[in-house]
């Protein structure tokens, strides 16, 4: 025989509520830990231009997620209290050189305004003729921050005619629980 036990709250030794129902199977959570936040969502829309052979802070100019409103200029800054791992992701679609020829294309985050080794992506041609007349790249890993430390994706790519124009793309994060 099954055993059924109904409540429509749960709560500590202190009487404070952390999980309760309505009757209808829809729960709310209060002080279980259990959210990735902070969570944003950036996205690009074109508009940072790069010059040949130079790190470039890339513009995401739509926030579509900011959860605790802690993205500014492109930038994210981890709120107070909230230290801890982040998963990160960031992609841009560079293109538009004005011969279409390049040898690579670089990302890097940048965590307090210097790069960050090993947590960026690029892709170097070879042969001949070297040609990148557009190129996708998306980068996703897990990085320790700290409250006020924040996050910025610088670009670069060989243009040798003049600056490229970024096109599409996103940065985007939350908190990693349990970790």
């Amino acid at each position: 025989m099954a055993s059924i036990i109904r409540v429509d709250d749960l709560q500590d030794s202190g009487g404070n509520s952390y999980l309760s129902s309505n009757g209808s199977g829809t729960f709310t959570t209060s002080n279980l830990g259990i959210k990735n936040t902070p969570a944003f969502l950036l996205l690009s829309s074109g508009n940072t231009t790069i010059s040949d052979n130079t790190w470039t802070k890339l513009t995401f100019a739509t926030e579509t997620l900011d959860t605790d409103n802690a993205c500014a200029d492109s930038k994210f800054t981890v709120p107070s209290g909230e230290g801890g791992y982040y998963q990160i992701s960031f992609s841009m679609n560079m293109g538009g050189a004005t011969d279409g020829n390049g040898n690579y294309v670089q990302y890097k985050l940048y965590k307090n305004g210097s790069e960050q080794t090993n947590f960026g992506v690029s892709f170097n041609s070879s042969g001949s003729p070297t040609i990148i007349e557009e190129m996708d790249l998306c980068f996703s890993g897990i990085i320790n921050l700290a409250a006020t430390d924040y996050l910025e994706v610088y670009g670069r790519m060989d243009v040798p005619s003049g600056s490229v124009t970024t096109n599409t793309g996103h940065f985007c994060g939350m908190k990693v629980i349990g970790a």
